[in-house]
This record gives structure tokens, sequence and C-alpha cells, in this order.
């Protein structure tokens, strides 16, 4: 008998360690489309600032007893994950398997499990969801308590038409703002040549040498340049080809790289001057000057734009205490408090994108613990990126 219980418990146990150690299931074309932006807490319940922003290829984590990156704890962090998959219409069956809790949601209010309130850890979850074909937001929460911490998702479509595997998904976006200028090429010094509003879908044919602005084209106009910040794209804008000319840099100018998840050009040196446009992770541009602590740096875009970025979100090809003090600082004061009353249609990730303030900021500024729960009327707090 006793020798029936240990065989059984040994079974238990292999089960169990092939559950944790083995990787998600292959990535179905959809999921492979897209990349991942996580937000990584130094608590376990997705509370205040984000401690790490960053981009993963998929979630296929197991950290052991260790921290996922440096500033989390190896015990009570939490991480939440957003990405914007394209689908085929049909039915998806939807895997996860963590240590400790996860939340998947889709489209911001399409809860398809949850084990937040109740966790389940080793356990492997599964549900279908019936999609449309499109873009799809998807959000990932997850909360690590004590032990160890592993943490994977995927999904294969089970009805519909899978598509064919081989063929590549053709890059799109939808247009995420009311109404978006058109224009001639990749600046706001371009002419607009038409308008595109809210929801409708474009094709993406390439972008500029900075990934701030993207050429589009639809079903009533051939071609044109539009700002990324105003688009949800199926594909990441880095995947694009380039197809405005690269100019070479000027003799002693530093070439910069953003080492952020996306950063902001600013009119000044100083984080309440306006937002000009933003750059993605690894876009480059040139250093052209500095303020006296060299804490804020002058840049220019390849599209000719010039404006300031924070020192501590670039990496530079040379020294930034050898570039020309172009401003000793601002005495300017800074704004008041922005705020916003949410309108009919509006979701955090909406009022992100209009502000270009990360969603996790707007909820730590205002208390809020599920970026589902905001209501029109609500006055949001915005603030400074």
């Amino acid at each position: 008998m006793k020798r029936l219980i240990s065989l059984a418990m040994s079974l238990v146990f292999i089960t169990l360690s092939v559950l944790v150690a083995q990787p998600a299931a292959a990535a179905s074309p959809a999921q492979a489309a897209s990349f991942w932006t996580g937000d990584y807490f130094n608590n376990a319940y997705l509370s205040g600032a984000a401690i790490v922003s960053r981009q993963d290829q998929s979630i296929a984590f197991n950290w052991g007893t260790g921290s996922p990156a440096a500033g989390i704890p190896s015990d009570n962090f939490s991480a939440r994950w957003g990405s914007n998959p394209y689908f085929t219409a049909g039915t998806y069956r939807f895997t996860a398997t963590a240590d400790d809790a996860i939340g998947l949601t889709i489209d911001f209010q399409n809860s398809v499990f949850n084990t937040i309130a109740s966790p389940r850890p080793g356990q492997t979850l599964t549900a279908d969801y019936v999609m449309s074909e499109g873009v799809h937001h998807l959000q990932l929460d997850y909360q690590e308590f004590s032990g160890d911490a592993y943490v994977y998702l995927s999904w294969t479509q089970i009805s519909g038409n899978p598509g064919n595997p081989g063929q590549p998904v053709v890059p799109s976006a939808i247009v995420m703002t009311n109404e978006l200028n058109v224009r001639s090429g990749p600046g706001t010094s371009y002419p607009v040549v038409t308008k595109v509003y809210q929801g409708q879908n474009v094709t993406l044919n390439g972008r500029n040498y900075a990934s701030t602005w993207v050429s589009i084209s639809g079903y009533n106009f051939n071609g044109g340049w539009v700002n990324v910040n105003y688009v949800q794209p199926n594909v990441a804008i880095s995947s694009l080809p380039v197809l405005d000319s690269t100019p070479a840099p000027a003799p002693g100018i530093l070439t910069v790289t953003v080492n952020t998840g996306a950063l902001n050009i600013r009119s000044g040196p100083a984080s309440y001057f306006a937002i000009a446009t933003s750059v993605p992770r690894g876009g480059s541009m040139y250093a052209t000057g500095r303020n006296a602590d060299t804490t804020w740096v002058q840049v220019q875009l390849s599209n000719g734009l010039q404006g300031w970025v924070n020192a501590k979100y670039i990496i530079a090809n040379g020294n930034l205490y050898n570039l020309p003090i172009t401003s000793g600082g601002s005495t300017t004061p800074p704004p008041s408090t922005r705020t916003y009353v949410v309108q009919p249609g509006d979701n955090l990730y909406r009022i992100s994108l209009k502000f270009g303030v990360s969603m996790a900021s707007i909820a730590a500024a205002n208390n809020i613990y599920n970026y589902n729960q905001i209501y029109v009327g609500q006055v949001l707090i915005i603030p400074a990126a």
C-alpha cells in the first residue's frame, strides 16, 4: 500500500514538473504578429507606477525563485501586459498557467478567465472565445506572492477560417482619434492631403527613420503620412520599411538611441513643456545641445523636428558633456494640473494615447486599480509624461 501511495505521489510530482517547465504552446499566426508591452510592479497588487516597462515577444516566463527584472523583488510582485494582435474571424482557445494568479481581458471589458481573487497556482486554465476579424486588445494581469514564479499564455484557433499560416499579416492600423490629418510627408510642416477618422482601418506602407510617422493608404486615398501616436497598428512600427531618407550626421554631432518604451520629445528642457512627438524604444536621433547640468538634451529627428529629451532615457555614442550648452534651463512655471472628463466611448488606453501618458501613470494618479473601472463624466487627473 505504501509503495502504491509513493508511486502515485511520484507521478503527480512529475506531471507538475512537466507542466511548469514546458514552454507555452506554439504561437498561432495571430499571436506571432504582435509584441507585448509589459509593466512590472514592486508589489503584488499592480499598484502605483511601474518600476520597469519593456517590450516582451511572448508571455512564456519561468523565473523560479528569481526576479523578472532589476528593481523587482523575487516575491510579492506583479505585472501587466498589453498587446494588439490581429485575428481572423473564428473561435480561439486560450490556455494559461501561472503561479500565483492571472486575469485575461479582451478589448478592455471581456474577461476570459480571472483568478486574481482566488489564486490557482499551477492550474492550467482554458477558455474558448469568439473573435471577430481585426485587431483586438489583450491584457494579462499577473500576481506573484511567494515561492516559484512563472506565467504562460498561448492560444490557437479551433473553428472558423484559420487562414494560411505561411501568409504574412498585411500591416494595418486602426485610427484612434476622432479626426486625424493625413499629410504629404512625415511631419507637421507638410500640407494636409486628406483626413481619416476614428475606427477607420488603414494600410501601413512604411515609416520614417525615427519611427514617429507612418505612411498609410486607404480606400479613398492613395497615400499619406500620419503620426504613430494616433493609430493602433497590428505590427511593430520598427518592422516596417523606412521610406524617408536618412541624413548623415553633421561632424561632431552625437547620435542617441531611446532606451525606454517611448520617449517624449518636448519643446523645452523640462517635463512641463509641451510634447511635440514621441520616439519608440530603439529609435535614433541626433543630439545637438544640452542644458547646463546635462539632465536634458536637445535633439533633432531625421524629419528636421527639434526638441528636448530627458537624458536618463537615451544612450549616446559619445560624451554628452561635450555638447554645447544651448539652454541653462527655463524659469517658466509649470502649468496647473491637467484634468480630463471621460467621454462616451473612452477607455484608459485611448485617453493615454490622447495625452501621451502611460495607462499606469494615469491609473496611479487617480487611484485606479482596475483599468476597466472608469465611467462617463469621471474627472481624471492627467500627470506629466
